[in-house]
């Protein structure tokens, strides 16, 4: 009979994976003071709309607001570009792109920073990038001094300590087949896709909350986000947020590969507007 299940990582993320996590979670835990971490903007890939530089500068301060595009998900040499021309648009006077051949001056920037946003491309290369220049701390503390942190697509789905990463979906409901890593640590307790609807993620989408049912996934449409401050947000955008939590259902044991069942699951389809409670269904 199906039975609960203690959260479990999936086959591809135990090990030095768990030991990363464990080491971020302990970091944050020093590192971030006593005031209250910046929001997070993030945005489910497609068509960047207007409202979500707005509503990003409003939060900030205006158009003197600092921003820092960090465009190292791509290899693209002008990665970036387009973020910058975007800001700039929206009415920001003051943005600058993150350019790890100067280590100084990049931490200089992510100390500065009032808003930190990062565009498309791999969330597995972002974070590894990141990692290497040595910058995730800067970055972590910045947002936990108050910064608001952001993205689209891969800067999106790069927020939480375990990310989901931009490996193809699999073609059936498989347990242990969504490849996981660590993530920036941004937005604990929590699994994030993109592209959820052009691109069809559901299959990926809900295994990875079922082979972690501690964390509750988010999958966002293209031209939607959600503004997280706490633990509420709001979704914001042209389109549907999923939100897919198993924090109090039965999950049966499946073996990898093998399809993998649950009941009580609980579902919530959102859209421009409405506010969801992380805390509100434990």
């Amino acid at each position: 009979m199906p039975h609960r299940r203690s959260p479990r990582s999936g086959p591809r993320t135990r090990g030095a994976l768990v030991a990363l996590i464990l080491a971020s979670t302990a970091w944050f835990a020093v590192a971030r003071p006593s005031r209250e971490p910046g929001p997070l903007l993030l945005i489910g890939g497609g068509t960047t709309l207007s409202v979500f530089p707005e509503r990003a500068l409003a939060l900030t301060g205006g158009p003197s607001s600092k921003v820092v595009v960090v465009a190292q998900a791509s290899r693209e040499p002008d990665a970036g570009t387009g973020s910058v021309e975007m800001w700039r648009e929206a009415g920001a006077t003051n943005v600058e792109r993150l350019d790890l051949s100067d280590p100084a001056r990049a931490r200089e920037l992510l100390r500065e920073a009032d808003v930190i946003w990062m565009p498309g491309g791999s969330q597995s290369r972002l974070v590894e990038t990141l990692e290497d220049a040595g910058l995730l701390e800067d970055l972590r503390r910045r947002h936990a001094e108050g910064a608001l942190v952001g993205g689209t697509s891969a800067g999106a789905a790069a927020a939480p300590d375990l990310m989901i990463t931009g490996l193809a979906a699999p073609v059936r409901l498989e347990a242990g087949a969504t490849d996981l890593k660590p993530g920036l640590g941004l937005w604990p307790g929590v699994l994030v896709d993109q592209h959820f609807l052009r691109r069809e993620r559901w299959n990926r989408f809900v295994e990875a909350v079922l082979s972690n049912p501690d964390r509750v996934g988010v999958a966002l449409a293209e031209s939607t986000g959600v503004l997280v401050r706490g633990d509420i947000f709001e979704v914001i955008g042209a389109h549907n947020v999923i939100v897919l939590d198993a924090r109090a259902a039965t999950i049966s044991e499946s073996e990898e590969g093998a399809p993998p069942a649950a009941t009580e699951l609980r579902l919530h389809v959102l859209r421009e507007g409405m506010r969801y409670d992380l805390g509100g269904d434990r």
